[in-house]
């Protein structure tokens, strides 16, 4: 495995699952207090969409590539989405592979709050009011009113479901020479993508924007050699596995070797 160096942005924990109590001074509570069982299950929901960055778990959107359309995707399988495999580049596992959150706070796969209100989801694209974001979810609080000041939301804000991979290849010790090309491995919907880039001097290194979660890299360098009267083509190449997590840079350099002259 190549060396790898790791920026987190300054909002990072990435999916740092903050829950905001819109409108309420914050103070010590009981658990008998209103609120705490809903943004337990608030937190919840965000915890199975999100994971855990700290733990080493994405979630739902780590499998599937994105935030879920509707609540019940999390413990019901979408038919668009394919069950969970391994069966991809690198062994990297994708599809979905749920249930993602503890139903027993969600009696029969229903999504409200502790006083019985639906709970409102922002799915991919936000509400059509712009109430509540992309990937957020949102209860009415005590009055049941959405949209009103003791609303109880979960992420805080908005999210980004995507990071940065910056990638620095070098061959025989010279950085990011002609001839690499680089492919990175990704779901959509839950069945594998890729992205292909080949080196552009004017550019240098390799940056792809991608979902949090898992990842496959293909990294090879091809280049040619006389060998007689006769040229040859040189592949050196090798496959790894990297994670990307919501607004982080991931920075790796990856090493390889080869017989061939390097430009």
């Amino acid at each position: 495995m190549a060396p790898r160096r790791l920026i987190l942005a300054p909002l990072t924990v990435a999916i740092a699952l903050t829950v905001a109590v819109l409108g309420a001074a914050l103070g010590e509570r009981t658990t008998a207090e209103p609120g705490v069982r809903t943004t337990e299950r608030l937190t919840a929901i965000a915890t199975g969409v999100y994971g855990d960055v700290v733990k080493g778990t994405f979630g739902y959107v780590g499998d599937v590539g994105d935030v879920p359309e509707a609540l019940t995707d999390l413990v019901r399988q979408p038919p668009s989405v394919p069950v969970y495999t391994n069966d991809h580049t690198a062994n990297v596992g994708m599809g979905w592979w749920g249930p993602y959150v503890n139903r027993g706070l969600f009696p029969r796969d229903t999504f409200t709050d502790e006083w019985g209100q639906a709970l409102e989801w922002g799915g991919r694209r936000g509400t059509a009011d712009g109430r509540t974001g992309r990937g957020q979810v949102r209860s009415g609080g005590p009055d049941g009113v959405l949209g009103t000041r003791d609303d109880i939301v979960a992420p805080a804000d908005p999210v980004e479901t995507s990071g940065t991979l910056l990638l620095t290849v070098w061959v025989n010790r010279s950085p990011n020479p002609e001839g690499v090309e680089v492919t990175v491995y990704g779901t959509s919907n839950g069945r594998e993508i890729r992205q292909t880039r080949r080196m552009d001097p004017e550019r240098g290194g390799f940056s792809f924007s991608l979902t949090q979660g898992i990842h496959a890299v293909r990294v090879a360098h091809v280049s040619s050699t006389v060998d007689g009267r006769a040229v040859r083509a040189i592949t050196s190449d090798r496959t790894f596995k990297t994670f990307v997590a919501s607004r982080m840079q991931r920075m790796v350099d990856v090493y390889l070797g080869t017989v061939a002259d390097v430009h």
